[in-house]
């Protein structure tokens, strides 16, 4: 990669150009450091093998290895690519579950993984999802569950998601409301145009003000007040890495656990955020537009659904003034649902029998940025 392409990665992060000078000589260093692993590697586990072949960088790969791992190793070419995987899953993970192409041995069932093709007797996943997923023609796929923030699945899945029975505060938001940034989504729903993040936070700020108590710095999480208002917001107004974020991974899930209902808002340019699915596992009632947008699709009996400002207030209300007993019981069925169709355990079970089966189906995955592309490439 040249310094004129690294430097388009970091179009959104705002940094000075000796900034980003040094980022890419860092960059340049660890992929020494990666190449070596690359080629080190020996895992000689007995498992049946996914082939990455020359690997398709993808957003979702940490869910679908998180998935499989322990039933399948993975594969891959020695090639910059490569890296890219290794990136995305961990050097532990790397070194514990994949090995190298030329080392796979013969006597292991081997199934190549395309994306975006389709080869018989390969697993092959189609990321037009947007054009599919409201579709009739989604039965005839095998739907891959949207999924977390990615890294999540590499060490702290099983840590940080932890169930609270009871709820502190009705409804809880955290996350970036960088104007440049999501200012220009641009989704339209049956002719009309969905909120903006900013549109939806700069309304309820205005009608809710004294109900949200703003996290504006850490030394808040310990102030008494903070659950004595029924609204947590922590929002973010510059574009930084969410390692920086004033709330870790661990303290934003844990609030997220104790809130009753979940705030859902659009990303930069993606309809549906990774907040939608932690919200199901966690059973924080999700406040959506993006209800129609998984598979299955969440009901009114688990989810709120808005689509502009009005419905946005009502289900604000709605939520406020709903009574606990109702509550527990959406948060008890918002649970299992997230257990039957968006765990890993679910998907792997899903995986391994669509494999086994005579007819194979094609995997439907959402690959975010390249998902809206093809959808919009399709108009």
């Amino acid at each position: 990669m040249t310094f004129n392409e690294y430097k388009k990665t970091l179009i959104y992060k705002n940094y000075s150009t000796s900034k980003i000078l040094l980022r890419f000589i860092e960059f340049k260093f660890k992929n020494i450091f990666y190449h070596l692993i690359l080629n080190f590697n020996n895992n000689k586990k007995n498992k049946p093998i996914i082939n990455l072949r020359d690997y398709h960088d993808t957003r979702f790969i940490n869910y679908l290895f998180y998935s499989l791992k322990n039933n399948f190793n993975f594969s891959y070419q020695k090639n910059n690519r490569a890296i890219l995987f290794l990136k995305k899953i961990g050097i532990k993970n790397f070194l514990k579950h994949t090995l190298p192409e030329n080392k796979i041995d013969t006597n292991l069932k081997s199934y190549n993984l395309l994306i975006n093709k389709k080869i018989k007797n390969s697993i092959n996943i189609n990321t037009n999802y947007f054009g599919y997923i409201n579709n009739p023609k989604v039965k005839n796929y095998l739907v891959m569950p949207y999924y977390m923030y990615p890294q999540i699945y590499n060490y702290n899945y099983k840590d940080y998601f932890y169930f609270k029975k009871k709820f502190k505060f009705k409804i809880f938001f955290s996350g970036g409301v960088y104007k440049n940034v999501y200012s220009k989504f641009n989704w339209d729903k049956n002719g009309k145009k969905l909120l903006t993040r900013n549109q939806i936070l700069d309304c309820l700020l205005k009608e809710f003000k004294n109900e949200i108590f703003l996290i504006r710095e850490k030394n808040d999480l310990k102030d008494n007040k903070i659950f004595k208002k029924k609204i947590i917001f922590c929002l973010y107004d510059k574009m930084i890495s969410k390692k920086k974020y004033l709330l870790n991974f661990k303290e934003n899930y844990e609030l997220l656990s104790y809130s009753a209902f979940s705030l859902n808002c659009p990303g930069v340019v993606m309809p549906i955020c990774h907040h939608l699915i932690e919200s199901i596992k966690l059973g924080s009632i999700p406040i959506t537009p993006s209800y129609d947008l998984l598979n299955p699709q969440l009901s009114k009996k688990i989810s709120i659904q808005y689509h502009n400002k009005e419905s946005l207030l009502d289900g604000f209300y709605k939520a406020l003034k709903m009574k606990n007993e109702e509550i527990y019981t959406k948060r008890k069925k918002l649970r299992e649902f997230y257990k039957i169709f968006f765990s890993p355990q679910s998907f792997e079970k899903n995986f391994v029998k669509n494999l086994n089966s005579e007819s194979p189906k094609e995997i439907l995955a959402c690959n975010d940025h390249e998902s809206i592309k093809q959808l919009n490439f399709n108009k």
